[in-house]
């Protein structure tokens, strides 16, 4: 199966009565798409487990699959990466299904594995300073003796990568719960400050996906003109959803635009309010797990 087919797929499940499938987070919003087609297809009572690895999940498409299988004892989603060689966080076998954490979340810390969440910007290690509490943000850092060596003839990235001291900078934004529980936000990458305030983009299109016309939705930093100074702000990239039989003209759409710009600011932060204006596209471009290829949208649409 060189290209991912959920009708085939969604066959072979039901043929040969699979008990676990291990699927990214592309597959699922793909076999989802094709159940919710024809609810009655379908027969996935054999599934007892289902393993993931993931980013955060704003259309729920997990939580919807989680339903469709009527026998599941176990959604196993992780934190992993090749540098790492193996998955550092879990979540725990036989958590409650109506837990949204065991989709939310990548899990707890396992064992091996020490971690550090630290300011992205000054490198203070939060989890130690006497005013953390859970939800605080910052980068993950990761200390194992299973953590790789380094690249390879790549002294300068080596640095940047792994510390003196061991530990390994993984460029991703978390926050942990009161239960221990990772959370996985965003790219060190994609910050944006605004106002000297830090502005994470997922949490953005998270809001962007709560209006009924968005099918898609990413947000990148712009400089946008201000009393004659050039300042950082976010800027939205949509993909509106198709309404049957009915076809939208520059000036409807520039409507809609404007009404999806409202609804979402109206629900953010002041700091957080894409300031840096809306446009809607026919498609975002993709990386092979499913992800939106933000550095690709940047090149595509935000041309100079």
């Amino acid at each position: 199966m060189n290209e991912f087919e959920p009708i085939k797929y969604l066959n072979v499940v039901e043929e040969n009565k699979i008990e676990t499938l291990p699927l990214n987070p592309l597959m699922i919003a793909s076999i989802v798409e094709q159940i919710e087609i024809d609810k009655e297809k379908f027969n996935l009572s054999s599934v007892k487990t289902i393993i993931s690895g993931g980013w955060m999940d704003p259309t729920n498409a997990s939580e919807k699959l989680i339903n469709y299988c009527s026998s599941l004892k176990n959604f196993v989603n992780s934190y992993g990466m090749t540098e790492i060689v193996l998955v550092s966080h879990m979540i725990p076998l036989g958590m409650d299904k109506k837990d949204n954490r065991i989709t939310k979340s990548v899990g707890r810390l396992l064992p091996g594995f020490e971690y550090k969440i630290v300011d992205c910007l000054s490198n203070e290690d939060l989890v130690s300073n006497k005013n953390y509490s859970p939800g605080t943000k910052g980068e993950l850092w990761l200390r194992s003796a299973s953590i790789m060596q380094g690249y390879l003839n790549d002294p300068i990235l080596n640095k940047k990568a792994i510390d003196s001291d061991g530990w390994f900078h993984t460029g991703d934004i978390v926050y942990e719960d009161h239960d221990g529980f990772f959370f996985v936000l965003d790219r060190i990458s994609n910050l944006i400050i605004v106002d000297g305030h830090q502005v994470w983009p997922t949490e953005l299109e998270a809001i962007l996906l709560l209006h009924q016309r968005v099918q898609e939705a990413c947000v990148v930093g712009v400089k946008i003109k201000i009393n004659e100074n050039f300042v950082d702000a976010p800027k939205a990239i949509v993909v509106l959803s198709k309404i049957d039989n009915e076809e939208e003209n520059e000036e409807t759409i520039a409507l809609i635009l404007k009404e999806i710009l409202l609804f979402t600011n109206e629900r953010l932060e002041r700091h957080q309010q894409i300031t840096g204006g809306i446009m809607s596209v026919d498609s975002l471009p993709k990386t092979p797990f499913g992800k939106i290829a933000r550095g690709k949208v940047r090149g595509m649409f935000l041309k100079d």
